[in-house]
């Protein structure tokens, strides 16, 4: 289970990057 919970805050900081640097370029 903490493998997964991990995987998910990973992928939701990616996309959280993701979406500060579109909205900064």
């Amino acid at each position: 289970a903490p493998v997964i919970v991990r995987t998910a805050a990973t992928g939701i900081a990616n996309i959280a990057a993701l979406a500060i640097n579109r909205r900064t370029v």
